[in-house]
């Protein structure tokens, strides 16, 4: 795969149009330090789950599946905490304008503009997945 190809494995949405009911992302922690904000995303649209999971520029998407938390590790070295950014940032209830994935040197973005004038992104660089609100 040369740097900046694109992967999807599984069927891409058309989303716009459709009301965004939940957007939560498990982030990954290592020794109390937050390694990966969006180690995945689970997506309620319409009331169709889809799970997100980006990979260097792999876009991994899966419909119909929701986001089960894993396990944390019983000594607390590696956690899995669940952040609810439809409650937390509001965006619960909006309209999805647009759904977008495109390739990144080193990763892949996954844009979802909404009817408020928001865009949400989650960003893969380098395999480390962030999200960024503007």
């Amino acid at each position: 795969m040369s740097e900046n190809e694109l992967t999807v494995i599984g069927d891409w949405p058309e989303l716009s149009g459709q009301v965004l009911e939940q957007v939560l992302c498990q982030e990954f922690w290592c020794e109390g330090k937050l390694e990966e904000p969006a180690y995945a995303v689970g997506l309620v649209v319409a009331g169709e789950a889809y799970r997100l999971r980006l990979n260097a520029g792999t876009i991994f998407l899966r419909k119909g599946e929701r986001l089960d938390a894993l396990p944390n590790q019983p000594d607390g070295m590696i956690q899995y905490k669940v952040v609810d950014l439809s409650q937390n940032e509001g965006l619960g209830g909006t309209t999805i304008t647009g759904f977008e994935k495109r390739a990144l040197p080193s990763g892949a973005e996954v844009a979802i503009t909404l009817d408020d004038g928001r865009r949400l992104c989650f960003v893969n660089r380098d395999e480390v997945t962030s999200y960024q609100l503007s």
